[in-house]
């Protein structure tokens, strides 16, 4: 069997009331996630070779998604995940990328206006 651990995969650091309480993941998609992430989590990490033909697609199809994540893409795009289970890693990986901040606003002038009321004692 493919993505066997014997370990369940719950990230508390992240999802403190587990991930089928998230929000964030269906029924099924947190399914897979505990019982196969384990396995998961080290093929992506590189700490457990692929010990089967869908691992090893799974290792392929989640490199190009790895590759969005560390460039920044806003969007990542899952149509190069074929597998249920890739799909599942891969948005587990989109909820898990730090999320990009922009601020925008005007700058105001650089004369402080505290200065100006303490000059007039």
């Amino acid at each position: 069997m493919s993505f066997k651990s014997d370990k369940h995969f719950n990230n508390y650091s992240k999802f403190p009331r587990g991930l089928r309480r998230s929000g964030y993941f269906t029924i099924k998609e947190s399914t897979v996630l505990e019982e196969c992430g384990q396995a998961m989590s080290e093929l992506y990490e590189g700490k457990r070779k692929p010990r089967s033909a869908e691992e090893k697609t799974f290792v392929t199809q989640i490199a190009l998604i790895k590759k969005q994540i560390e460039d920044h893409v806003d969007q990542i795009d899952v149509s190069v995940v074929e597998d249920f289970k890739t799909r599942c890693w891969a948005k587990y990986l989109r909820v898990m990328a730090p999320t990009r901040v922009h601020h925008l606003g005007l700058q105001s002038g650089t004369q402080e206006e505290g200065s100006s009321e303490s000059s007039e004692d």
